[in-house]
């Protein structure tokens, strides 16, 4: 942390030369020569692929829950054809039960067809995404009028913790901005091909199958989209037919949507076929809101460093690190604010300029975060290449006057990255093991299996309401939905739980002697402590092991 301290005083002190040194120096010819060469952009793909993939199955050592309800729906698809609730092959999945997104669970459970069930298939899907929107960015640089700003924006977006981090956990929502690179790369491409109509045919699909990446993507992409076809009807690079074509896909992707809005505002039943639509509970619909706008406004500031109320989550952000590096913040702000500059120009001059595009994708995720309730870094995913592409935009502007200040900004960066790489391999782990109190649960369900590998069942704790560590269960053990005895009774009452065909409460006379328990309470630790049972316990980070 001290070391990105210093680093951001560097950085504000860079920022300040290049706008006071007003004299011109002579580009590097050297660094032009580095740009010429195809070597340079081998090595950024082989950083993506290393960072993505290195001890994948190890760092993070914990499945995050939202992960794990991913995992197990995922496994009951590829196996059963359904997900936990016995829904077939549904277009929402109920996750516990207010709802998770299906992309990425219908892409892990083919890997996991493939491959079996490990953390390593259920985090697959998101690493090859994250190479395949890297490649998309890399075309979409061709588009840049600056090589060096082109090898600035691949750089940081092989070398920023955030997508590092970003790759390495099966989290739904985190699918939408690559779906979105992939949607827009082939959108911005249409304009100039002699296959337009087939290439934003094309794009139309891909922005249609990012709905399903994640539910804000409706809102994010319909304001990208809208803003796409103004201004491109508006420079007079697509005619009606063109967007016709290209709205067509998009429409067809969209009515599911309507259908399960529909199912859970009681307008139609709950649609279960060959396709099923769920209900869930509840319903987020009411989330969104004008109101939200006032109370949201720190996300500007989390969006480059870490949110407010996850710091100890470390899922997508870093405290140590923040999220592109805490030195690019001033950067970013410059880089924004020669962007409005040339937008002007831009539009004015009725001109084809990739930054518009850059921009409309910008101001989309801005929106949605601004009228949504709570929103975070995890649901603004979809923003960091734009933000990239600022800070890359914002560094080109301030090495303009004098490239010598390049050399000194790579240093930063590299000397971040190598450092980050080491706190990633060596210390994220340990730094805070624990992104929710329930992971632990695979750590006690480890625990068990190295040394009572001959107790075959394990009981839960339930005396808190919404407990959702069952998942653990389910999928450790790799459970039949169909015959799953973990599963809440009740979803809209997480607090009772189906268990050996009954509800089932714990209380302490209940304790079964021949029965492993976890349990998270003390006081019922302590409960237990008092009476007359003989049992051994072993505390697991948040949990208590119970062998009685």
């Amino acid at each position: 942390m001290k070391l990105q301290i210093i680093f951001i005083i560097i950085a504000i002190i860079i920022c300040i030369y290049s706008f006071i040194n007003t004299n011109k120096v002579n580009k590097h010819n050297k660094i032009i020569n580095l740009f010429e060469s195809k070597y340079i952009y081998i090595v950024l793909f082989i950083i993506v692929i290393f960072t993505s993939i290195y001890k994948l199955g190890d760092i993070p050592s914990l499945i995050n829950i939202d992960e794990a309800g991913m995992g197990y729906d995922a496994y009951c698809l590829s196996k059963y054809g359904v997900d936990r609730w016995t829904t077939r092959f549904p277009l929402y999945l109920r996750n516990f039960s207010s709802g998770q997104s299906i992309m990425l669970a219908y892409l892990v459970s083919l890997f996991i067809k493939l491959f079996d069930l490990n953390i390593i298939t259920i985090r697959l899907p998101m690493v090859l995404f994250r190479i395949f929107s890297f490649i998309a960015c890399y075309f979409l640089s061709k588009k840049f009028d600056n090589k060096i700003h082109r090898f600035i924006f691949l750089l940081l977006l092989a070398i920023s913790p955030y997508f590092i981090i970003n790759s390495r956990f099966g989290l739904d929502c985190n699918l939408l901005l690559h779906f979105m690179a992939i949607s827009i790369c082939l959108f911005i491409y249409s304009l100039d091909s002699k296959h337009k109509n087939l290439m934003l045919l094309l794009s139309g699909i891909c922005f249609g199958l990012t709905f399903y990446t994640y539910i804000l993507s409706l809102i994010i992409c319909s304001i990208t989209i809208f803003l796409f076809i103004i201004y491109s009807l508006y420079i007079k690079k697509i005619n009606i037919k063109n967007v016709i074509v290209f709205l067509i896909p998009i429409f067809i992707f969209i009515i599911p949507y309507i259908l399960l809005y529909l199912v859970n505002t009681g307008v139609i039943n709950e649609i279960n076929g060959i396709v099923s639509i769920p209900k869930l509970y509840p319903f987020r619909s009411n989330e969104i809101s004008l109101k939200n706008i006032v109370n949201n406004l720190y996300i500007f500031k989390s969006l480059l460093t870490y949110d407010k109320e996850e710091v100890l989550l470390y899922m997508s952000s870093c405290i140590k690190y923040g999220t592109l590096y805490y030195f690019s913040i001033p950067f970013v702000i410059i880089g924004f604010i020669y962007l409005i500059k040339d937008l002007y120009y831009i539009i004015k001059l009725k001109k084809f300029d990739i930054k518009f595009y850059i921009f409309s994708w910008l101001i989309a995720v801005i929106i949605c975060m601004l009228i949504i309730e709570n929103p975070n870094i995890n649901k603004s995913n979809a923003i960091f290449i734009p933000l990239v592409y600022l800070c890359s935009l914002g560094i080109i502007k301030i090495i303009k006057n004098n490239y010598s200040i390049f050399y000194i900004i790579m240093i930063l960066y590299i000397t971040s990255f190598i450092s980050f790489l080491n706190y990633l391999f060596y210390n994220y782990n340990y730094d805070n093991n624990s992104w929710f109190s329930s992971c632990d649960y695979s750590l006690a369900l480890k625990y068990i299996d190295n040394n009572y590998s001959n107790r075959k069942y394990i009981h839960l704790e339930l005396i808190d309401k919404n407990k959702a560590e069952y998942i653990y269960l389910a999928l450790h053990y790799k459970l039949n939905p169909y015959e799953n005895d973990v599963i809440p009774y009740n979803i809209s009452d997480n607090d009772r739980y189906f268990i050996d065909d009954k509800i089932y409460d714990f209380n302490v006379k209940d304790i079964d002697t021949n029965q492993i328990y976890i349990l998270r309470s003390q006081w019922l630790i302590d409960r237990i402590k008092n009476s007359n049972y003989i049992y051994k316990c072993k505390k697991i980070e948040n949990y208590y092991v119970l062998i009685t």
